[in-house]
């Protein structure tokens, strides 16, 4: 399970102003999978809400902290 993930939905569920954005399709995918409905029906509400939106769609992520341009359109043509 995803900690990270978890503690976002929780804490979203306990604060309405929160917004949160996800990138990393992959890990969310391994988590979604593991999720029961209710948990499943809050993300979509959050979605919904625009309060959880998801950023690139990728099966994965560029390195963030110090990306070179060309690297960043190799992962993101893989990721696709």
């Amino acid at each position: 399970m995803d900690i990270v993930l978890d503690s976002v939905i929780e804490q979203m569920t306990l604060k309405p102003h929160t917004k949160f954005t996800y990138v990393e399709m992959k890990y969310f995918s391994m988590w979604w999978k593991q999720q029961t409905k209710e948990v499943k029906d809050k993300v979509k509400q959050f979605v919904r809400e625009g309060r959880f939106e998801f950023l690139n769609g990728g099966w994965s992520a560029n390195d963030e902290a110090c990306p070179a341009y060309e690297d960043i359109l190799d992962n993101m043509v893989t990721g696709h």
